[in-house]
């Protein structure tokens, strides 16, 4: 299970250090940071493994395959102890790197006692026969009050777009 953690020193690293997401290895006693995981879920966090296939899911606002569908992405930090932050949150096709979602929230994290979660995020697919059945990249970056205090990265398949009987509506 592949995931990163990329620690900012300064703004002026922040472009450098996007590029070099996918060579950085996530540390759990890093001295300087903090620990951010992605993983999927609604009401509770789901741990999610690159590679690992996750459901496209049709969202109540309609829209069909244009805006119309998500994937359940949850967020867990460690040791970040301020509650609230802003998160970028993107998801983007992994053969061509185009965004097919793109959020920003301001989330309060609960803590469960190991770590602080923020829950049930539902990233708008611009156009979900676009993903459907491909590799795509789950991408978060937290901001707290000093700046960035982490990104992660998930590879995951996307399903497929399935109407309310169960039948693909991509061509």
């Amino acid at each position: 299970m592949k995931r990163v953690l990329v620690l900012l020193l300064a703004a002026s690293c922040s472009d450098e250090v996007s590029q070099n997401a996918d060579a950085a290895v996530r540390t759990e006693d890093a001295a300087i940071g903090g620990y951010v995981e992605l993983g999927g879920g609604f009401m509770t966090f789901e741990p999610l493994s690159d590679g690992q296939n996750v459901a496209l899911i049709r969202g109540p606002q309609g829209g069909g395959a244009l805006s119309g569908y998500h994937i359940w992405t949850s967020i867990r930090l460690r040791d970040y102890g301020i509650g609230a932050a802003e998160v970028d949150l993107d998801v983007k096709t992994a053969d061509n790197n185009e965004a097919r979602a793109l959020a920003e929230y301001t989330l309060s994290f609960e803590d469960n006692g190991d770590f602080e979660e923020a829950l049930g995020l539902a990233p708008r697919i611009d156009d979900c026969c676009k993903v459907a059945t491909k590799a795509v990249r789950i991408h978060a970056v937290i901001f707290g009050p000093d700046g960035v205090f982490g990104e992660d990265i998930l590879n995951v398949i996307a399903g497929e777009c399935l109407d309310e009987n169960n039948v693909s509506i991509c061509p």
